[in-house]
């Protein structure tokens, strides 16, 4: 029996397809701009051309109300522009060794995978076309948006390939594409409009590719997703058993001086990722691998009508 906890699969993913009708990707903006502190950069794209007006729902801008046509009616309007009605959805899912690590309930890499898939069905019942790229440990396989079932399964056989493709440490040692790489192949996927949603620990993150993260910001808007397994932030006072799928070792944390000195370079690692998004204006919400991808991202959505 597989367990889903070190592995994901593609009818794992595809039955996430009944939880995503609980998701909106109608993220709401002060929310975004608290996770990238004061510097959330406003999304800036060509064609916004002027489609329809929409009684106002919660996540729309309230910059777009229009308030002319609010007090004609007596019930707020706002303005759709035809770039929000044909946004494509593009998704960077990593699937790379630094995330082949859980303590208690899941993965690094079978959250993200999660996630992906989550946002995937949830852009594709909001009738958004939806694409992306898998950056698994020896490949990075590119799927071009589009308003098609066959398309997200087709990407989520490639996300299940590269997770099931991490347990081969003998196979794939060495050969990790490069985070930049990902992100240039990013840069000519996304065009102007596109909502881009990146799945990552973000442990790799590094100068070069967060230039290529503000070149697609240009025309493109971006939400960094950090997933992490709590115990990357603080170690327990134990003697812990690590694997790596294969080999077997212990890591003695019971001295105090040594699990502190860990600790504090843990937390300075993690803490790091959201401030240098924040100084480029990219929200990046944390995602734990303790709690399921759903509840975590309804919190920066609308609320839920009649609930969960």
């Amino acid at each position: 029996m597989t367990d889903h906890r070190f592995i994901t699969s593609l009818p794992e993913l595809s039955r996430l397809r009944l939880d995503a009708k609980w998701l909106s990707l109608r993220f709401q903006s002060r929310k975004l701009e608290r996770l990238a502190g004061a510097h959330l950069s406003r999304f800036r794209g060509g064609g916004m051309d002027f489609h329809e007006h929409r009684a106002y729902q919660p996540g729309d801008d309230p910059r777009h109300i229009d308030w002319h046509v609010t007090a004609r009616k007596g019930a707020t309007y706002t303005k759709i522009f035809q770039e929000e009605v044909e946004r494509p959805l593009i998704l960077l899912v990593d699937q790379t060794r630094n995330l082949f690590f859980g303590s208690q309930f899941r993965f690094k890499s079978v959250a993200a995978a999660e996630t992906a898939a989550l946002l995937a069905w949830a852009g594709l019942q909001e009738q958004d076309r939806v694409g992306g790229l898998v950056r698994g440990p020896d490949k990075i396989d590119s799927f071009r948006p589009r308003r098609s079932q066959r398309q997200v399964l087709r990407m989520l056989q490639s996300v299940e390939s590269a997770n099931h493709a991490l347990t081969d440490n003998d196979k794939h040692a060495g050969d990790t594409p490069p985070l930049a790489d990902a992100l240039r192949e990013l840069l000519s996927l996304a065009g102007p409009g596109s909502r881009c949603f990146l799945v990552s620990d973000w442990l790799d993150l590094d100068a070069e590719s967060l230039d290529l993260l503000r070149a697609c910001q240009r025309h493109a808007q971006l939400m960094a997703i950090q997933v992490y397994d709590p115990m990357e932030r603080e170690l327990p006072a134990d003697l812990l058993a690590v694997t790596d799928g294969q080999a077997r070792q212990l890591l003695d944390l019971r001295k105090a001086e040594n699990r502190e000195r860990l600790n504090r370079r843990l937390q300075q690692q993690q803490a790091s990722i959201p401030r240098l998004f924040g100084q480029i204006g990219i929200p990046c919400l944390p995602l734990s691998t303790w709690e399921t991808p759903l509840d975590q991202l309804q919190r920066v959505g609308p609320a839920q009508p009649g609930g969960r």
